[in-house]
């Protein structure tokens, strides 16, 4: 079995992170292009996760890639997968191992938040066309369109830009949202734009601190 991983020699900026043991974040985002070793460009569409998350494929959540650093899998529930707008969804209730507390205190002091994933590409699940990459030369872009998803890695360096990792406040948001004395529809509002994880780290720490206000 050939399986493939998405992750690279570059370095990354890193954040802190809340006090939980549930992460949340995205493994990977559709129709990002990127150089895979300078052999090929490689992007992943929209769809590619879909058959692996409705067959329940066993996926696993790791540190880096490796199998023995395991924070959680889909087979015990611990780990959960969607497509969103942005890519590949994932939120994670870290288990309580040596590897799961590493991974919480990586995530905690922003040494670790972005992500990457293992995959295997079954008889049909890729097509090949041309793109120009940024220096304007002509090159080979691979598209995944099908893929079956290994493993979904909080990785020190990511292949893909635009993945993220963070961990998600122990309190619900919503209920967050509910304690204040903002009309009940837009605190709603503001709690499923906060629980999507499709803002930016300022974005999120100012819309948390709008809530948090409602509260004192």
């Amino acid at each position: 079995m050939n399986i493939e991983r998405r992750f690279s020699t570059r370095s990354d900026t890193a954040r802190d992170a809340a006090n939980s043991r549930v992460i949340v974040g995205h493994a990977a985002r559709f129709n990002v292009i990127t150089d895979i070793g300078g052999q090929f460009l490689e992007c992943v569409k929209p769809g590619a996760f879909q058959r692996s998350i409705r067959e329940g494929v066993d996926t696993a959540l790791l540190v880096n890639h490796d199998p023995s650093l395991i924070g959680g899998r889909v087979s015990n529930g611990s780990l959960r997968l969607e497509e969103d707008s942005l890519g590949l969804r994932f939120r994670c209730d870290v288990i309580r191992t040596r590897a799961g507390d590493d991974l919480i205190e990586c995530l905690r002091t922003g040494t670790l938040n972005r992500c990457s994933f293992g995959f295997t590409v079954p008889e049909g699940g890729d097509r090949w066309s041309y793109a120009m990459d940024s220096q304007g030369n002509r090159r080979h872009l691979r598209e995944l369109t099908d893929v079956t998803l290994m493993d979904c890695s909080i990785v020190t360096f990511p292949q893909y830009a635009g993945t993220d990792a963070a961990i998600q406040e122990g309190e619900s948001l919503a209920a967050v949202a509910a304690r204040g004395g903002t009309p009940l529809e837009l605190r709603s509002a503001i709690a499923r734009t906060l629980e999507s994880s499709r803002l930016s780290p300022r974005e999120r720490e100012l819309y948390s601190a709008a809530l948090l206000l409602e509260t004192e």
